[in-house]
């Protein structure tokens, strides 16, 4: 590059309206094009926005009984944890159960029988 005035990487340069000018039936098709497309675009829209207002109230209302499905369980879960004779404590999946303080009796009763 020495010699020819420029330093650094070329520069490329664009050149607009230099081509070949569209014709009539391209921008005929162009514009139709565009107008399928905002009919079609805005179409789906309202569609979509339709589905969205039928389907809120249905929503609301199965929200509405999951939160009370919810209350109800909590409920239930601390009615239990303040019970004293609950059935047992679940440890990873596992349910660990307390045996009745009268089958130890029996179990000891039994054994002090021979004596």
């Amino acid at each position: 590059m020495k010699g020819t005035g420029q330093q650094g990487s070329p520069r490329m340069q664009f050149q607009f309206g230099t081509g070949k000018k569209p014709g009539f039936f391209t921008l005929l098709l162009i514009g139709i094009s565009v107008g399928l497309f905002l009919v079609f675009g805005i179409g789906l829209l309202m569609i979509a926005a339709t589905l969205l207002v039928l389907m809120l109230p249905w929503l609301w209302w199965k929200k509405r009984q999951l939160i009370q499905r919810m209350q109800q369980a909590q409920a239930e879960y601390q009615a239990q944890q303040q019970d004293p004779s609950a059935s047992g404590v679940i440890i990873e999946g596992e349910i660990l159960q307390r045996e009745p303080e009268h089958s130890l009796n029996q179990q000891d009763h039994s054994k002090k029988a021979p004596e």
